[in-house]
């Protein structure tokens, strides 16, 4: 026995025959043919991957794709047809020349001139802009046409053009002013926060103290880091908090105070004594602390122009009649001029 054997020649004969004897079936069917024929008698034909494949008419019948079936719905619901939304309507184009034609297509003939300015291009331009503003000048003379024969809309009424009289209205204003002060002054005063490097602060210690002496007003003067007041102010406090709480960044800042209850901010930078009145009263004014007509008094008008509040009241037809929505406004202008309920 060679090297590596192990079994026999026997038993390799046994082996042998055994597994013939298991290929023996597998045999019997190849050579089992459609025409009866032994398959070993055909072979010239070769093995079964040479053959030819069958033409298209011998091809084996492929059945037809089914569709899938449609998905059942959970829940039929009704179909609701869209809604028609049917296109806004085209505007009809303005009216060659209109003011509605100048406002869509002036700014295009000039911008055509600019790109290029050949002498038509310049021309065309010129000619519609010299019409516009010959119709603006037309417009402004009607206007002030119909401003002279009606005094609700001449500004003449409220606020003289004439020197003397638009003196005579500052005078009486400014007398207004120093009234209405005075009577604040009693209840309220002037909070004034300062500190020694503030440049500014002394200028407006100044015109603190014109207050005090022209109105009556008490000034609080409120130092932030314990220097003394600028002259010609000499008491004061030392700042515990309010400086912040009060909002204050830049100085110097004053507030208008009703020691009841009562901190409004006049300003955080300086003003003159002109100025300074005139917010101390719009403050007041706001508050509640004066009435509409010691307010008014104190505007340097004429004739104060105040507009009734139901103006929204006027018939929806009306804003398509010039005429008779001219009439209701002056009416009720009227009404509410006289002190009248409109």
């Amino acid at each position: 026995m060679r090297r590596g054997s192990i079994l026999s020649k026997g038993d390799r004969r046994k082996g042998l025959l055994a597994g013939m004897a298991m290929l023996l079936p597998a045999v019997g069917a190849f050579a089992q043919t459609a025409n009866d024929e032994r398959f070993f008698d055909r072979g010239q034909e070769g093995w079964f991957w040479y053959e030819p494949l069958p033409e298209d008419d011998e091809a084996l019948p492929i059945p037809a794709e089914q569709p899938d079936p449609a998905p059942v719905p959970d829940e039929i619901r009704p179909i609701v047809p869209a809604e028609v939304v049917e296109p806004p309507a085209e505007a009809e184009p303005p009216k060659p020349l209109s003011a509605a034609w100048f406002r869509e297509n002036l700014d295009g003939f000039r911008d055509r001139a600019l790109d290029d300015p050949s002498p038509v291009n310049t021309e065309a331009y010129l000619y519609l802009q010299r019409i516009a503003l010959e119709r603006a000048g037309a417009f402004a003379e009607a206007s002030a046409a119909a401003a002279a024969r009606d005094p609700f809309l001449d500004a003449n009424s409220e606020r003289p053009i004439a020197t003397y009289a638009a003196q005579a209205v500052d005078d009486r204003a400014e007398a207004a002013r120093a009234a209405v002060l005075g009577a604040l002054a009693k209840e309220a005063g002037i909070l004034f926060f300062y500190d020694a490097d503030c440049a500014l602060c002394s200028s407006q210690a100044g015109v603190l103290d014109l207050a005090r002496r022209l109105h009556g007003f008490e000034i609080i003067a409120v130092s932030l880091d314990g220097s003394p007041p600028p002259a010609p102010l000499t008491a004061h406090r030392q700042d515990q908090g309010q400086a912040e709480r009060l909002g204050v960044v830049s100085l110097p800042a004053t507030f208008l105070v009703r020691p009841t209850d009562l901190i409004l901010p006049i300003a955080q930078a300086p003003l003159d004594l002109t100025n300074i009145g005139r917010r101390i009263i719009a403050l007041a004014h706001d508050a509640g602390l004066i009435s509409e007509d010691d307010y008014l008094a104190t505007r340097a008008i004429a004739r104060p122009f105040a507009l009734p509040g139901d103006f929204d009241e006027l018939p929806p037809e009306v804003m398509d009649d010039p005429a008779e929505l001219v009439r209701l406004l002056r009416a009720q202008l009227g009404v509410h001029a006289e002190g009248g309920e409109p």
